[in-house]
């Protein structure tokens, strides 16, 4: 049976609304406890959760080298309960020639009797309203399709919608699919496969002067390709090598490793690729970064599809917002677009910001955000 959580002190002046939100102390270990109750019960794989709930606190609150997330806990005021939550991870991105501090909504959950009252509109218009004051120059995310109209009433923008590709390794699973007999499927996949590896040699020939390796974590090289190409982009998530092995060597529910075009001379790193797989073959990417969006990133993209195809993996999948030219790129590189994902961009900023941040976060073709900047 689900718990009910006690608001843990004095209650916040009582409104003529059912609801009001109180800002979560990071260091107050009944407030700590609210969440993980929260979470562990009302979250989406919330058994999965529940497991791993303090360890997941810790590493979103005291060890994310930006700062704790900014957290409201929602209360209905005249039964004194916890009923659910809301947070805005810390997030440094460059935007429009500058580093700044941004929040990526997370966490949402409101106890199964309250959802069809206002406390979940009510968590997210407070998190918009007090960004600012945070010092949060703007808010960015990526909602389901329900959620979407929840966030456009509290003055979200909607950017664009995700774009998912795939790019093929292997043939044999799709060639089950088309041919009935399994004896032709596994004698005509050596085949395609031999077409497949000679048409990326025609499409991307690759350059002596880079290698490939794989690595578990970012090191130093991260940093130097992030100060050396930022500029480059427009607007995107922070890619330093502080920020990596937080995101995806800390605490996390899959395991990433990395891949990372280097010079064979210096050993400059030119790119790098973030990325999980799983038993069937499938490859998910979830983050990257190049020095530039032509020649450089086509010999990071094939240069990762030989590696995954030497282990014997299937297929690549990437999702991203932002950039039509980066899709271009994709294409040149053997992907192609498949089924979109039912996902959007979204992005909050106040009434008064400058003119040109307001402009710049609307065009779409600024962005550039992968799975890994848009979830947590």
């Amino acid at each position: 049976m689900a718990t009910v959580a006690r608001w843990p002190g004095p209650l916040p002046r009582k409104s003529v609304l059912a609801y009001s939100t109180i800002e979560l102390e990071v260091r107050n270990e009944e407030h700590r406890g609210a969440l993980v109750r929260l979470w562990s019960e009302n979250l989406p794989h919330h058994e999965r959760v529940g497991q791993v709930a303090r360890e997941r606190l810790q590493w979103l609150y005291d060890d994310n080298p930006a700062g704790p997330p900014r957290t409201l806990l929602a209360l209905h005021v005249e039964q004194n309960q916890i009923i659910g939550c809301g947070s805005t991870l810390r997030r440094r991105m460059w935007a429009l020639g500058r580093m700044i501090d941004t929040g990526i909504p997370c966490d949402f959950a409101v106890t199964k009797k309250h959802r069809v009252g206002g406390a979940a509109i009510g968590i997210q218009r407070a998190l918009v309203d007090g960004s600012n004051a945070a010092g949060l120059a703007f808010l960015c995310g990526s909602p389901n399709k329900k959620s979407l109209p929840i966030v456009k009433r509290v003055g979200y923008h909607v950017i664009g919608d995700a774009h998912a590709w795939v790019k093929p390794l292997r043939s044999a699973y799709k060639l089950r699919a088309y041919l009935k007999h399994p004896l032709l499927a596994q004698l005509a996949g050596p085949v395609v496969d031999l077409a497949l590896r000679s048409l990326d040699l025609v499409r991307v020939p690759p350059r002596r002067a880079w290698v490939g390796e794989l690595v578990d974590r970012a090191d130093d090289r991260f940093d130097g390709l992030w100060d050396r190409a930022r500029e480059r982009y427009m607007i995107m998530g922070e890619k330093t090598s502080a920020f990596l092995n937080w995101r995806y060597g800390g605490f996390t529910t899959e395991r990433y490793r990395m891949f990372a075009l280097t010079a064979k001379d210096g050993g400059a790193l030119a790119g790098f690729v973030v990325f999980y797989t799983r038993p069937d073959g499938k490859v998910f990417v979830v983050d990257l970064f190049a020095e530039d969006l032509q020649a450089t990133l086509d010999q990071l993209m094939m240069g990762f599809a030989r590696a995954m195809r030497r282990e014997g993996h299937t297929s690549i999948y990437l999702n991203y917002v932002g950039n039509g030219a980066f899709g271009e790129r994709l294409k040149r590189a053997g992907f192609f677009r498949t089924t979109d994902l039912k996902r959007s961009l979204v992005v909050y900023f106040e009434k008064g910001a400058p003119d040109a941040l307001a402009d710049g976060l609307l065009k779409r073709d600024n962005w550039l955000m992968f799975d890994g900047d848009m979830d947590i």
